[in-house]
């Protein structure tokens, strides 16, 4: 693949080709959809992701985490802005690339950038954000929790 929009894709893979494959497949697999976006969310950051750069949900404390420490609200949208811009840049190097994109009209394009656009409101983020959740399990979940709880009190 080859071009301006797949020069792009690249730089927002930071080089990474076979994230470019993944989000391929994932694309094929589920088109424009919001498991798309959290599937590729949870390949972004979390799937090959050392542990001290992965992000993770942990049901427990209902928070985002990286790292082990709470991810604000704006980092994890931020970071799910970045997917949109990789899943875009992708999609139109994609289109750039298709013999059919020389026959057919601009409008199915444009229909995709519509589709795309619409993935990138609250409400499809928050779908997006709940698929992601079970695709990004935090590894620590619960354990820094302390029961002060004991057995001793319900004998008193």
């Amino acid at each position: 693949m080859t071009g301006e929009n797949y020069e792009l894709a690249l730089a927002l893979a930071q080089n990474d080709s076979d994230l470019l494959e993944d989000i391929h497949d994932i694309l094929m697999e589920s088109g424009l959809t919001e498991e798309t976006y959290a599937k590729t969310f949870a390949r972004m950051y979390y799937t090959e992701k050392e542990a001290a750069e992965r992000i993770s949900y942990d049901p427990s404390e209902k928070e985002w985490r990286r790292a082990g420490h709470a991810l604000s609200d704006i980092r994890l949208v931020t970071e799910l802005g970045k997917t949109c811009d990789l899943i875009h840049a992708y999609a139109l190097a994609s289109w750039d690339n298709c013999v059919f994109s020389a026959w057919v009209s601009k409008k199915e394009v444009q229909k995709a950038e519509e589709k795309m656009a619409a993935m990138e409101s609250l409400t499809h983020a928050k779908g997006i954000f709940a698929l992601a959740s079970e695709l990004m399990p935090s590894s620590v979940s619960g354990s820094s929790k302390i029961d002060w709880a004991t057995e001793d009190e319900d004998d008193g």
